[in-house]
């Protein structure tokens, strides 16, 4: 009986776009088990025009070799040594043919829809220079939703282990950044700000920078939470976690000496098992929200919500819902951060204590426990009565929580 022989292994056949909308950019290290599997996805489940251009960083796994005989469709440049991620990732930029492009780690799974949303709100939301989606732990927890920048310019995954069911972590929103694992922006703008600084090489820190120097240019990060995406964290850069650290840590002094105007008014990050400071997380996330209101009603409001939204747009609105649960997915997309009906409105108002601008009463005023709750964790925040966006407008003039020239602005309050 002679050898058997090994099975052929089927080739990844990725669509090769004449015009392609997005180009998906992924930058090899090793790791051709991961990648592989990130491809697979890819293919799997993107619908739109897209190409995908492959930068690869040798390594003696001969990940170029892999893709050159399991692997179809796609642009494979390679490098001669291995350039960091920052550079390959500019490089593979430069040589992408779409409109948008979209950086994708080796590392991560791409999930059914998610590539739509991500184009989606990049086109409709005001100031829009780069979409993140939610990005999960390999068991469906939360990973990312939408990162934390504190004013040491430490950073943090905001939502890390939590339930992605959890309604904190499902409303769209704009964020300091979101991580170069899965990012979206205009391939004009991106090149336009200065790419990926080599400065961060070979990796860590340089989609911080990136997303700062695009606010400065007038563009925010938002969060897409309709789009999520699964991170093998450090599947992609071939280093294990403390090696990683000791890199953030580098890293992260260059941003202080960069970045120091932004980040005097960032908040201080909160101590570890420091309850007590446990807020200042949810500080980081709305700290650029000029007013942020609390919304109490029954059931959604929804001409009020969205009136709102439309009115401050850099504010945050939160709903509170006493009776009925509200539709999260639909207003979450919309931009209204949801909780209710709680079972302990005392513990979840303390958690977030000092934080409302304002508390909206709508339809009935909030029963004797809720009110008690809000008075103590809430006392800078006054309780007004309303039924619409006019009365909610005028009620904030008159308590002087927003200014007779700001109301109602459509360009909302910056």
């Amino acid at each position: 009986m002679g050898p058997v022989e090994a099975p052929a292994v089927s080739a990844v056949a990725l669509p090769r776009a004449d015009r392609p909308l997005v180009s998906v950019v992924m930058v090899t290290f090793g790791g051709w088990a991961l990648t592989r599997r990130a491809l697979e996805a890819l293919a799997e489940h993107t619908a739109l025009p897209f190409e995908v251009v492959i930068v690869d960083n040798p390594t003696p796994e001969d990940v170029a070799a892999r893709l050159r005989q399991e692997l179809t469709g796609a642009e494979v440049l390679e490098n001669d040594r291995n350039e960091g991620f920052g550079p390959a990732a500019t490089r593979g930029a430069e040589r992408a043919r779409g409109e948008l492009v979209l950086f994708l780690n080796t590392d991560t799974l791409v999930e059914p829809g998610w590539l739509e949303p991500l184009v989606g709100t990049l086109r409709s939301a005001p100031r829009a220079g780069a979409v993140v989606p939610m990005f999960l732990n390999e068991d469906g927890t939360v990973q990312e939703a939408g990162g934390l920048l504190f004013e040491d310019a430490s950073t943090l995954m905001y939502g890390y282990g939590q339930p992605l069911t959890d309604p904190a972590y499902r409303f769209r929103r704009t964020v300091d950044y979101g991580s170069a694992a899965c990012l979206l922006l205009r391939r004009a703008e991106f090149l336009e700000a200065g790419a990926f600084d080599p400065a961060f090489v070979p990796a860590y820190c340089e989609d911080v920078d990136l997303q700062l120097r695009l606010r400065e240019r007038g563009r925010h990060t938002v969060y897409e939470p309709r789009s999520s995406v699964v991170h093998i964290r450090f599947g992609s850069s071939g280093l294990d976690e403390r090696a990683a650290a000791g890199l953030v840590e580098k890293h992260e002094a260059i941003l202080r000496e960069r970045w120091g105007h932004i980040l005097a008014e960032r908040p201080p990050r909160p101590e570890a098992g420091v309850p007590e400071q446990a807020h200042r997380v949810l500080e980081a996330r709305d700290a650029e929200a000029v007013i942020r209101v609390l919304v109490v009603a029954p059931s959604a409001p929804n001409d009020l919500l969205e009136a709102l939204l439309e009115r401050h747009p850099s504010g945050r609105i939160t709903l509170l819902a006493t009776g009925s649960p509200p539709d999260v997915d639909r207003l979450g997309g919309m931009g209204v951060e949801c909780a209710g009906p709680l079972e302990d409105a005392d513990s979840w108002l303390r958690s977030r204590r000092f934080h409302y601008t304002a508390v909206l009463a709508v339809a009935e005023d909030p029963d004797e426990s809720l009110r008690a709750a809000l008075d103590e964790h809430q006392a800078q925040a006054p309780i007004l009565r309303c039924a619409g966006a006019d009365e909610a407008d005028a009620a904030l003039i008159r308590v002087g929580v927003l200014s007779e020239r700001l109301a109602g602005a459509p360009e909302g309050i910056d």
